[in-house]
């Protein structure tokens, strides 16, 4: 019996849900959640009492403005923003846009009594144009008339979020994500590194905010934050990674120039290893021989670490069972199933290089 050592590819593992006596709720399916979806994403929906409401479309523009935003955005950059805004397909992070782009600002003079009950400042409404970082400044009813938004929107948008939970959710988008690989097509969750945690994640906040000058919220308002506005995990390996892999990735421009070769053939020396395994399946697969391939994956390791190496130092500190069903056919008469449970300390009878 040959034996190969499994490179802990992923394995598709269906899942079936208990039969119950109730049907299974869609929720995502429900005409009141289909309309708010088409809704948010400025798409053609029928209401409630049955009118069809066509996607909205740009509204004028100002005409005599003293910022001159004619000038500024022409027709195809308000398109173009307006679209980038309806794309979001989320009210929450509207809002968020709409807060980011309007700052308050102090009025230069002010015609009012000191004993007034008027407010004391003023909001400046600004917009990207053609993806730049750079906001130019635009009047309201330019900014309002872009976007397709109404004034109600607007108020509410400015009264949702304060500056410092705008700071948090600034923050937490500042770290780089990525989606998820085997259920990106059943969920919209983002992954950020394993490595890090959403109490990590709060003292470099609080450092940010202490270089800055701002002050900082609670910890578990930055949880609150976390989890309800931010649909985001935190990455896991799900297989060992290779000591010369990862040693690849933490080096600088100048090392990985001078250690390609190196690297390249443990490239070329891994394919070719993968190779050879798909060619021991496809012949157990066919009968010819038999093919075990064992996921160590699930071993509890103490100290635990995802590097190759860590799995033979520790190897005094862990152990595993091993069981394996053998089955074979004598003068097809009868089929004979001998089950073997054979105790083995870990990595003993395995070649780990």
């Amino acid at each position: 019996m040959e034996q190969t050592i499994n490179d802990c590819q992923p394995m598709k593992i269906e899942v079936t849900k208990k039969p119950t006596r109730k049907h299974t709720r869609n929720s995502h399916l429900w005409k009141r959640n289909v309309k708010v979806v088409a809704k948010n994403k400025n798409e053609q929906y029928v209401n409630a009492s049955g009118i069809i409401v066509s996607p909205k479309v740009l509204k004028p523009p100002c005409t005599n403005c003293r910022f001159d935003c004619n000038s500024k955005l022409n027709l195809e950059q308000r398109e173009n923003t307006k679209k980038e805004f309806w794309a979001i397909d989320d009210k929450n992070r509207q809002r968020e846009f709409i807060v980011r782009h309007t700052n308050l600002v102090t009025p230069l003079y002010s015609m009012k009594t000191p004993n007034s009950k008027r407010i004391k400042n003023n909001l400046a409404y600004s917009l990207n144009i053609n993806d730049s970082i750079i906001q130019e400044r635009v009047c309201k009813r330019m900014f309002e008339a872009t976007l397709v938004i109404s004034d109600k929107m607007f108020r509410n948008s400015i009264g949702s979020l304060t500056s410092e939970e705008l700071d948090v959710l600034k923050h937490i988008d500042s770290f780089p994500r990525i989606p998820s690989y085997y259920l990106r097509a059943l969920t919209q969750r983002e992954y950020i590194e394993g490595s890090l945690s959403v109490s990590t994640m709060y003292k470099l906040y609080v450092i940010n905010q202490n270089q800055n000058g701002k002050e900082c919220i609670l910890q578990h308002v930055y949880y609150e934050l976390f989890n309800h506005q931010r649909k985001i995990g935190f990455f896991q390996p799900k297989k060992d990674q290779c000591t010369i892999c990862v040693g690849w990735i933490n080096k600088t421009t100048e090392e990985k120039e001078a250690s390609r070769e190196e690297y390249d053939a443990h490239i070329l020396a891994k394919e070719q290893c993968r190779e050879e395994k798909s060619k021991d399946s496809a012949k157990g697969r066919e009968g010819i021989i038999k093919v075990c391939c064992y996921d160590l994956q699930a071993v509890l390791q103490t100290p635990c670490g995802t590097l190759t190496y860590n799995y033979a130092e520790v190897r005094k500190d862990s152990s595993y069972k091993l069981f394996y069903k053998n089955e074979f056919k004598i003068i097809a008469v009868r089929k004979v199933a001998i089950r073997e449970r054979r105790p083995r300390a870990f990595g003993d009878d395995l070649n780990l290089q």
